[in-house]
């Protein structure tokens, strides 16, 4: 019968302790799923912000694109407006590619969202009519076109309250940053926004989202710029043509008058030796413009390339140092929560061990009144008694 009793015993203590145990790896293992797992995604608000920003990117992209090219074609016969046709195209892309893929998707909004009230403000100024001339409505209502749909979208992603504030803080960022002529670049938001939503640097960006989120972003931003990184090569060169006063069709009679002088080289070779070596002299000279031309272009081409990947290495080192400080703060917070749970855990305890010891000691008092006074007590009065009938 004891030892059945001992048993059961053994293998209820033998139960709590492995309940006690499961317990432990439980609260350890979530405690590390925390913390490997802090690449928490962006929230729904967030994710949206940032796929519709991008989505946009594309779209005004597409919208100036087109439309200068329209302006282009119907300026046949003016070279200034058709300069500043390509320089809209080309200062487009690049500042499109820099601001609309940031890390923050509120930054990366307000950013392209002032951007394009810039552009709107410059194209309706007076002053401005000359840059397009009698084409300038064009330009207006495609930069007007922009402008209304990233405000659209930033009116569906915020709060009614949030996007009166915000309008007001991108209008008059606008209005303090205008771009300049010849020039269309733009001084990015970020540390105003900071500023505007009283949000220290070191904390500007809570989470980068998880790593496929990660992952879409920076494969949305190659994208972009491998579509934008060939039509930027070919609107350079054509920039550099009509700067230096030719156009396609003189190219392309560069191009014949090069085969003409191979032609003619060969011609020589094959009858005049004795005449080659001013002929090559002479063909040298032809054609050294030519090539130091292309030349420049490749060299531009090979620097907006190098460009590009520096960006883009750039953007994922600040998504990793984010993510690393994000953890790193996770890391710090837990372990103080971790230290106030003992703490607290311990003062329970000491409380409860009090407790347990002024019970005992209570209880124990009453045994010891039990055992040694209730006897006493009985003995005095049967004492008494026996004196009472004594007398």
């Amino acid at each position: 019968m004891n030892k059945t009793k001992f048993l059961r015993s053994f293998y209820g203590f033998g139960k709590v302790r492995i309940l006690c145990f499961v317990f432990f790896l439980f609260f350890t293992s979530c405690a590390l799923l925390r913390i490997e797992s802090e690449q928490k995604p962006l929230s729904i608000n967030d994710l949206n912000t940032r796929l519709l920003t991008q989505s946009f990117v594309t779209e005004a992209m597409r919208r100036t694109e087109n439309t200068a090219d329209s302006i282009a074609k119907l300026a046949l016969g003016d070279i200034e407006i058709q300069k500043n046709a390509l320089l809209w195209k080309i200062k487009t892309g690049e500042e499109l590619k820099r601001i609309g893929f940031q890390t923050s998707p509120k930054v990366a909004l307000t950013d392209v969202w002032s951007y394009m009230l810039e552009v709107q403000d410059l194209f309706g100024q007076i002053d401005s009519l000359s840059q397009f001339g009698p084409y300038q409505p064009a330009a207006i209502r495609a930069a007007s076109q922009n402008a209304a749909e990233i405000e659209n979208i930033a009116r569906s992603v915020l709060s009614t309250g949030d996007f009166m504030a915000y309008q007001a803080f991108v209008t008059e960022y606008a209005k303090a940053h205008p771009l300049t002529r010849g020039r269309l670049e733009h001084q990015t938001i970020k540390q105003d926004f900071l500023r505007f939503r009283d949000v220290p640097d070191s904390l500007g960006i809570q989470t980068v989202g998880t790593l496929s989120e990660v992952v879409a972003d920076v494969s949305n931003k190659v994208d972009f710029s491998s579509d934008i990184l060939g039509k930027q090569l070919k609107w350079h060169t054509e920039l550099w043509m009509k700067e230096k006063g030719m156009d396609s069709i003189e190219f392309q009679k560069r191009v014949a008058n090069f085969n003409v002088h191979v032609d003619r080289l060969l011609a020589i070779a094959e009858n005049s030796p004795e005449t080659l070596k001013k002929a090559i002299v002479d063909f040298v000279e032809g054609v050294d413009p030519l090539f130091k031309s292309l030349n420049h272009e490749l060299g531009m081409a090979m620097l907006s390339l190098s460009e590009d990947r520096a960006a883009i290495d750039s953007m994922v080192k600040r998504e990793r140092m984010a993510l690393d400080s994000i953890i790193k703060r996770e890391r710090l917070a837990l372990a103080e929560e971790a230290r106030t749970i003992a703490e607290i855990g311990v003062k329970n305890t000491m409380m409860e061990v009090r407790k347990t010891i002024s019970t005992t000691l209570f209880y124990l008092l009453l045994i010891i009144i039990a055992v040694l006074g209730i006897p006493f007590y009985l003995g005095f009065l049967l004492g008494k008694n026996r004196k009472e009938k004594t007398k």
